[in-house]
C-alpha cells in the first residue's frame, strides 16, 4: 500500500479538520512542531480527523430528521375524533375499533370518505394499512377552493391489492374541460384516442401483491411537482407532473371502496421546503 509522507498526511488531515464545510465555524489553524514526536503528531491528526467525521455524521443525522407535526394512533377511543370529517349522510362508514381506524363503503354510489383539513404545499406522510375485504382505497389531496377542477381534486394515490397508482388530477382527469370531453359520448374517436394518450402521461402505476389481513406501511411524499409512494421503505412509484405543484393544498384523506380497509399510526412530517 502506498502511504503519504508524514508531513503530507498531517497537512491533509489538518485541512480536513479546519475547512470542514459542515462545521458551524472554521476551526483555528494548527501548526505542527518538528520537535514533536511523529507518533504524537499522528495521534493529534487522527483526533482532528475523528472530530471532523463526527461533525459530518451529525450533519447527516440532522438532514434525515423529520419533524412530526401531526400524529394519531387511534388509541383510547371509539370515535374518529374532531380532527376528521366524514360524510354526514353515511354514519358508521368510519369507526375506530381496538385502536384502529376502520373504513367501509356504505354508499353504493361512492366510496367512504374521511378528510383532514390542513394547509400545506409539500407533504411527507406515513401510515399503516391493511385490506380486510376492501377492493381499493385512495389517498386524495384537494384544494377545496379551486374551482377549475372537480371537487377541488389536485392529486391522488390509488391502491388495490394488485396495483398502486399516483395521478395528477389538476391537469388530468379532474380538470373540468377534460372531464367534459371524457363524458361526451359523441367525441370523435381520434380525439378520444389523443385524450387517452394525454391522460396516460398524468399518472404512474406499478404492480403489487398485497395480502389480505397483512399490515403494510405506506409513505407518500409530495415535493414540488413530484409525488412518490413507498411501501415498507421501498419506493414503488413516482410521478412528476405540473398539477402536483399546485401551491395551495388544504384537504386530504382516504376514500375506501368495497368492504373493510384499516388504517393506523398516521404521522405527518414537515416536508423539505414545506409551507
Amino acid at each position: 500500500m502506498n502511504c503519504l509522507p508524514l508531513p503530507s498526511l498531517f497537512q491533509s488531515l489538518s485541512i480536513l479538520a479546519i475547512h470542514n464545510p459542515c462545521s458551524p465555524r472554521a476551526l483555528p489553524s494548527v501548526r505542527f512542531s518538528t520537535s514533536i514526536r511523529p507518533h504524537t503528531l499522528l495521534k493529534t491528526s487522527l483526533t482532528f480527523l475523528l472530530f471532523s467525521l463526527a461533525i459530518v455524521s451529525s450533519a447527516a443525522a440532522d438532514h434525515h430528521h423529520r419533524e412530526v407535526i401531526f400524529t394519531d394512533d387511534f388509541n383510547g377511543r371509539t370515535e374518529v375524533g374532531p380532527d376528521y370529517t366524514t360524510h354526514a349522510q353515511w354514519k358508521g362508514d368510519w369507526t375506530v375499533v381496538d385502536g384502529v381506524l376502520v373504513g367501509k363503503q356504505l354508499n353504493p354510489g361512492h366510496g367512504a370518505t374521511i378528510r383532514l383539513f390542513q394547509d400545506f404545499t409539500n407533504l411527507d406522510m406515513e401510515f399503516d394499512f391493511r385490506f380486510n375485504g376492501g377492493t381499493r382505497w385512495k389517498f386524495v389531496v384537494d384544494d377545496q377552493n379551486y374551482a377549475p377542477v372537480h371537487a377541488g381534486h389536485i392529486c391522488r394515490l390509488s391502491i388495490s391489492p394488485k396495483s398502486i397508482k399516483v395521478a395528477d388530477d389538476k391537469t388530468g382527469l379532474m380538470d373540468l374541460n377534460i372531464r367534459t370531453q371524457r363524458q361526451d359520448e359523441n367525441l370523435p374517436k381520434d380525439q378520444r384516442k389523443a385524450l387517452d394518450a394525454f391522460l396516460a402521461t398524468k399518472q404512474a402505476e406499478a404492480p403489487l401483491d398485497l395480502k389480505k389481513g397483512q399490515w403494510y406501511k405506506l409513505r407518500v411524499v409530495i415535493d414540488g411537482d413530484v409525488m412518490s409512494a413507498y411501501i415498507d421503505g421501498e419506493k414503488v412509484t413516482s410521478l412528476r407532473s405540473p398539477g402536483i405543484a399546485h401551491p395551495i393544498k388544504n384537504k386530504f384523506g382516504f376514500t375506501v371502496n368495497g368492504s373493510t380497509t384499516e388504517f393506523d399510526n398516521i404521522k405527518i412530517h414537515r416536508a423539505p421546503g414545506a409551507k
